[in-house]
């Protein structure tokens, strides 16, 4: 059974009951920072980019430009960049982050599924060690101080390297950035296809812990160290720095997000039928919808209970679980205060509570 993502549900004063049909999609826990004034609309939650090349027969390439600032174009120094991804096919060679791979720093995967990274041109490409998985989100970071790098997937050190080091070099002024494309590249274009979360660039070389503990967490505000943050909430702003794109191209966003977002869930007077159906048209019309690798998911609640409606559910799942993280902690799963609860496909139930040890 696959994991993917968390709805960490605001309903602290509601007595929870989930009621769930026969068969689930499974969710990831994760963390969002505290809980901000505005919502994001649903259905804004990630960009889709869809990596087709422009000799393709039809040109759908879309990315997004973000205009030359000093500020992303450190001297020397220290780098740090970090995305939540879920691509299309693994055998692509395609740009998460380029700033021109020929001269500047770039990051994305090698034609095997490698995450790769240039910190000073083409003379610098190191690839990590692990196949990025297609079709599921994936956290990639690599940081690098001038002479070390190191690789991260889902927060786990993948590789460091020594080679090819040196310093830092930024672009040529005026040249643009971008994201799942890079524009100065003009000879290979390697349109990233799939979808893309919370992309930041920091310029410290961040450590294993502070990757771990903030991979699930966005700041939407300015942070030390922190230069950019693109959320994806239904544009390309960057809330962290100033630094907001513009969509070039084919360019969609939808609420396949990689880690979760606060939701508002509706409250109603009448009690949804325990039947299994997801009906838009009268029970669920008001619900708050999510989707979870595909799968639709919508969710309201009466007065003391709260009902979870989970509807083109893949073949093969064993159990649905919904993490509820009742104290706003975002932190990593398994809490004291974190419950799960879980159906399983042959009708029984489960709830557990967080150890606080991971378990």
């Amino acid at each position: 059974m696959k994991v993917y993502r968390v709805l960490t549900l605001v309903l602290l004063s509601l007595s929870f009951l989930a009621m769930l049909p026969a068969v689930g999609q499974s969710v990831a826990p994760s963390a969002d920072g505290p809980q901000p004034a505005d919502v994001a609309a649903v259905a804004q939650y990630a960009v889709l980019l869809p990596g087709v090349r422009p000799s393709q027969p039809l040109d759908l390439s879309g990315y997004v430009q973000v205009p030359y600032s000093a500020a992303l174009n450190p001297s020397g120094g220290q780098i740090t960049i970090e995305a939540w991804v879920k691509r299309n096919a693994s055998n692509r060679n395609e740009t998460i982050l380029g700033n021109g791979w020929q001269t500047s720093y770039w990051l994305g995967f090698s034609p095997t599924g490698k995450l790769r990274f240039i910190p000073h041109g083409s003379d610098s490409v190191v690839d990590g060690n692990a196949t990025v998985a297609a079709g599921a989100w994936v956290h990639v970071a690599v940081t690098y101080d001038g002479v070390t790098r190191r690789y991260y997937v889902n927060g786990v050190l993948d590789k460091t390297s020594t080679a090819s080091s040196g310093a830092l070099t930024p672009a040529p002024a005026g040249r643009a950035l971008g994201i799942g494309f890079d524009v100065n590249d003009t000879f290979t274009p390697n349109y990233f296809g799939g979808w893309i979360d919370n992309l930041r660039i920091w310029n410290v070389a961040r450590n294993a812990t502070d990757i771990k503990a903030t991979m699930f967490q966005a700041f939407g505000a300015p942070q030390p160290g922190l230069l950019a943050e693109w959320r994806f909430d239904g544009n390309a702003n960057d809330p962290a720095g100033g630094h907001h794109g513009t969509l070039r191209g084919q360019v969609a966003f939808g609420n396949e997000g990689a880690i979760p977002h606060d939701i508002r869930i509706p409250q109603v007077s009448v009690t949804p039928g325990l039947d299994g159906f997801c009906r838009t048209e009268s029970e669920y019309a008001n619900a708050t919808q999510v989707t979870v690798d595909g799968a639709g998911v919508w969710l309201l609640h009466t007065a003391s209970d709260l009902w979870v409606c989970m509807d083109g559910l893949a073949d093969g799942i064993s159990s649905g679980m919904v993490y509820l993280d009742a104290q706003y902690t975002r932190l990593d799963p398994a809490q004291p205060e974190h419950l799960q609860l879980r159906v399983n496909s042959d009708g029984t139930l489960n709830a557990f509570e967080g150890t606080g040890a991971g378990g």
